[in-house]
């Protein structure tokens, strides 16, 4: 079975963390996971300085393991905005520039500069903005095979996803699981490393996250099986393999804890308050949430108005998972669920815009 990241649409418009059942967002969580299709859930809130994270429910449906603070909740497409936020770190580091071209990577030398996308830049990339195939429904990712060992594969289906037509105009917003890809070998010829060091050292040690590639099945008692609507209901997923081949890893499988998670953004919080994280200045994170050509999509984040305020947004899923993150420069707030159902994603997409008005400052 294979699964798709969805695409960023939201219908409608101090560092200490409390233990769960002492936090206010214990209720909210608590009824989160009592929803029968959402076997577990995690809600956070994140100020410059503050983080508040509570969690609830069991790894499996009609298991008895409860989640700990050691379970790790997959991002689903929501790993665009980290490996964006590595390239932003890159950028500081003169490895790479956004306006580094596709046809200027000596990893793509058949993309030269009269081929369709070979001036198609970073930015453009990671902003949904260059015309690259889209590759973001199940049917469309159902028709591709990728061969050979895993760590290729990413270079593989970019190659394959430079083959085919451009869609739309340039400039325009057309949401590609491919970009990212493509960005990420990009980014693996810049650096030397793999797309998954390139995290691991600018992100994942430096911000000290719990942060690494998602699993199919778990691995620890403490860990999350992802949940879809097969046909006896909702059920685990099972299957051995990974519910995003390796070939689209990068575009969205990494798994975090709530508690790194709300660091993740916390650091997005403060650096557009204008404070710069590990590796990263203030306008490095400007650039991340500025959008391009007029279209409603950033880099690694859409931007849009929720419950009357500017935010920076994504929604991810694997087909098993659930992630929702919104950020400005005052808080961050993430709804993760370990189901990838409807009504999974309908309860938890209410929860965060409960959340964003609830938590909103007062009108003066």
């Amino acid at each position: 079975m294979k699964y798709w990241l969805l695409a960023p649409v939201l219908v409608g418009t101090a560092a200490c963390m409390p233990e769960p059942d002492s936090s206010p967002l214990q209720p909210i969580v608590d009824s989160l996971a009592a929803n029968e299709e959402i076997p577990a859930a995690a809600v956070i809130i994140a100020r410059c300085g503050e983080r508040e994270v509570a969690f609830a429910g069991v790894t499996r449906l009609g298991g008895e393991l409860p989640v700990t603070a050691q379970s790790r909740f997959s991002l689903g497409s929501n790993s665009k905005a980290v490996l964006a936020t590595a390239a932003a770190i890159m950028v500081e580091e003169d490895l790479i520039n956004w306006s580094a071209t596709i046809g200027g990577s000596h990893e793509f030398a058949a993309v030269d500069a009269e081929h369709p996308h070979g001036d198609v830049t970073l930015a453009e990339l990671f902003s949904h903005t260059g015309g690259i195939a889209t590759y973001h429904t199940g049917a469309a990712l159902n028709t591709v095979t990728i061969d050979g060992p895993p760590s290729e594969q990413p270079r593989r289906f970019a190659v394959q996803a430079l083959g085919e037509p451009a869609v739309g105009a340039r400039g325009a917003y057309a949401y590609s699981n491919a970009g990212p890809v493509i960005a990420a070998v990009m980014m693996e010829a810049a650096a030397g490393q793999s797309w998954q060091e390139i995290v691991e050292s600018r992100i994942i040690a430096p911000w000290s996250l719990d942060m690494r590639l998602a699993q199919p099945l778990p691995a620890d008692d403490a860990q999350l099986y992802g949940h879809y609507f097969g046909e006896a209901g909702v059920q685990p997923y099972e299957e051995a393999e990974a519910e995003i081949a390796p070939f689209l890893q990068p575009s969205g499988y990494l798994a975090v804890t709530p508690a790194s998670y709300a660091r993740f953004l916390e650091h997005h919080v403060c650096g557009l308050s204008g404070e710069a994280a590990p590796g990263l200045s203030a306008e490095g994170f400007a650039a991340l949430h500025t959008t391009l050509y007029g279209t409603p999509s950033a880099l690694g984040w859409a931007r849009q108005e929720i419950q009357g305020e500017l935010f920076s947004f994504h929604i991810g899923s694997t087909g098993a998972h659930y992630a929702f993150a919104m950020v400005n420069a005052d808080r961050a707030i993430a709804v993760l669920v370990n189901s990838g159902t409807q009504a999974a994603g309908q309860a938890a997409q209410t929860t965060l815009l409960e959340l964003a008005a609830e938590t909103a400052a007062p009108s003066e």
